[in-house]
């Protein structure tokens, strides 16, 4: 069988999804010439398909071919599949990330998202360190009323992209903000992340004024074990 055929194959089973289609797929890519299979489903029309080849490319690319793969990815024209290769360039080479934050900055004033995949875009941001992204957040973060999720993460984010991280571990160690205490967790464990985060959350945990804030606190300790 061809490498072309291979790949319309796997195209195949990756659209019809089921136990069955996961069993088959799970072999597929341990024989010879699996690195070109991939570089065509990569390239392949339907978004499922290059969604499900980011991760195979993974397992049978070197990591320098990998990283090329995600950066190519990142710009894809499914938003699903360039978000997932963000994701990823964000956990393993944030530093190739870095040229990604005018295009992740430009996603937060686009319809074409919903409020989840926004609440995404913040966090990467964060994570990136982009204080040029600080006007877009705050221009979104006008827009929404003072009561959304949405609202809350803009403002956990620009508090850190604009001050530091102090503020924000002080203010989870003693509990003074009390409204964005679910967000101020989630800074800690997904973006800052390093022993004065944890010790934050520690004290936080047993400074919290009822178990909800207490247990967002316990949360975000478990997130950050290794």
């Amino acid at each position: 069988m061809s490498e072309k055929e291979d790949a319309a194959r796997i195209a195949r089973l990756i659209q019809s999804p089921g136990d069955e289609a996961d069993r088959a797929l799970a072999g597929l890519l341990e024989g010879a010439g699996r690195e070109a299979i991939v570089a065509r489903l990569l390239r392949w029309q339907d978004p499922a398909v290059r969604f499900w080849a980011i991760e195979a490319a993974e397992r049978v690319y070197s990591r320098n071919e990998y990283l090329k793969v995600l950066d190519r990815a990142a710009r894809d024209r499914d938003d699903a599949v360039s978000t997932d290769a963000i994701d990823r360039l964000l956990n393993t080479a944030p530093e190739r990330a870095q040229r990604l934050s005018r295009k992740i900055s430009a996603k937060l004033s686009s319809p074409d998202f919903w409020f989840g995949e926004k609440v995404f875009f913040i966090w990467s941001l964060a994570r990136l360190r982009s204080r040029d992204a600080v006007p877009a957040i705050a221009a979104l973060r006008a827009r929404e009323p003072e009561w959304t999720k949405l609202a809350r993460v803009a403002d956990v984010a620009l508090a850190y992209l604009k001050e530091g991280e102090r503020p924000s571990l002080e203010a989870i160690a003693s509990h003074t903000d009390h409204a964005h205490i679910e967000e101020l967790c989630t800074l800690a464990w997904f973006v800052i992340k390093n022993a004065a985060a944890r010790a934050a959350l520690e004290m936080g945990a047993v400074n919290s004024p009822d178990d909800d804030c207490s247990g967002e606190c316990r949360f975000a300790l478990e997130k950050l074990k290794p």
